[in-house]
């Protein structure tokens, strides 16, 4: 974070806001509590200090549509991926693990305090100024189900006003079109790989971008999903998405291909390396018909569909290069074959590689050189 960028500063000011409709109840609140934090001024250096509130009454309606809208939020926005840092100093997968076997919630939030706190308190964390922390633990109504935990930012203007013991006062509106930080725990997830905590992705993070992840650092989270991860992935929905909507193959052929070329472009730029969900959300915008329906929607499908991309990633060419490669073999492994998966149809496809119609054979155009090698190799060479 820069001098200029505060707890507040996690959610921008709004541009519009969801107005207040309790929400049919679909989970079950198990606790909620805020807590505030602040530069003690008071002190040398000024450090950042935390003050718990009590905790939220969770039988009204405000936590049941804050986890609405919130969980709303994550459905709908850019996500990371990302698991506990075994490495990390920060111990919340030891503390998550602890309250799971306690359910001591009010020493678990202190815990996880004291970690914000001291990642507030890094040289380079001095510009942070203070701000609202929610944390939330919810399960649905299924037996034995262990649920979710919510920690999100809240900044000025998201509709929230607190006691001053940090209860929800009024609520008129919640505003979460600009939320930037916030981070979602599948405890169900978590229990199941603990403790090697560095597999799977149990753990969601909203942010504005690389240089905002307060939470994240805080926590001692990490991406679980790699670069290559994210770049698979983009290709894995797109095919998704126009199968749901029946786009036609070779509209997705020429799709796949600006994908490919977008990040053969980033890998190589000197200047803007991160590729963006949005960017290529223009992409496929660009290639669609500008009547189509599906414009503006596969990043929605992406989220909504919780496909693993992060919401930025970076490439190298090599990543680039083997984006639509496909690799075939027959059942013995006698041989194996790598293809551009745009370069591969039926019979009446135009396409240089042939499948037959039980897609159990292939035929492949060669070249002049290749034709050679296989004439010297079966002993019918010309010479």
């Amino acid at each position: 974070m820069g001098a200029a960028e505060t707890v507040e500063d996690a959610v921008e000011d709004a541009k519009e806001s969801t107005e207040i409709s309790v929400p049919k109840k679909n989970v079950i609140v198990r606790f909620a509590v805020t807590a505030g934090f602040e530069r003690d001024k008071k002190i040398v250096d000024f450090p950042f200090v935390s003050q718990l509130g009590s905790l939220w009454n969770v039988n009204d309606s405000t936590a049941q549509l804050f986890v609405s809208k919130i969980e709303e939020k994550f459905r709908k926005k850019g996500k990371i991926h990302g698991n506990f840092d075994p490495e990390s100093d920060y111990k919340t997968a030891e503390h998550l693990h602890q309250y799971l076997d306690s359910t001591d919630f009010d020493l678990f939030i202190r815990a996880l305090c004291k970690s914000l706190e001291r990642a507030g308190n890094v040289t380079e964390r001095k510009g942070l100024v203070g701000g609202n922390i929610v944390f939330v633990h919810y399960t649905s109504f299924e037996e034995n189900d262990l649920g979710h935990i919510l920690v999100v930012m809240l900044g000025n203007q998201s509709g929230f006003e607190f006691d001053s013991n940090l209860q929800p006062k009024s609520l008129t509106s919640i505003n979460i079109s600009d939320l930037k930080q916030a981070a979602l725990f599948d405890l169900n997830l978590f229990s199941a790989v603990y403790p090697n905590v560095g597999e799977d992705a149990y753990l969601r993070f909203i942010q504005a971008g690389s240089k905002s992840a307060f939470i994240q650092d805080a926590l001692g989270c990490k991406k679980s999903q790699s670069n290559k991860d994210s770049a698979d992935g983009v290709i894995t929905a797109l095919r998704g998405f126009v199968k749901e909507h029946k786009i036609p193959l070779t509209l997705r052929d020429a799709i796949e291909t600006s994908i490919q070329d977008l990040f053969f472009k980033k890998a190589k730029s000197k200047t803007d390396r991160v590729i963006r969900l949005a960017e290529i959300q223009n992409v496929v915008d660009d290639l669609l018909p500008l009547d189509s329906p599906h414009r503006n929607q596969f990043a929605t499908y992406v989220n909504a569909h919780e496909c693993e991309i992060n919401d930025f990633f970076e490439v190298a060419s090599i990543t680039a290069k083997s984006l639509l490669e496909v690799v075939l073999s027959d059942s013995s492994r006698n041989y194996e074959c790598r293809i551009k998966s745009t370069s591969v149809g039926t019979e009446t496809s135009g396409k240089p590689i042939v499948v037959d119609d039980d897609y159990q054979y292939l035929r492949v155009k060669l070249s002049e050189e290749s034709s050679l090698v296989l004439r010297q190799l079966l002993g019918h060479s010309d010479e």
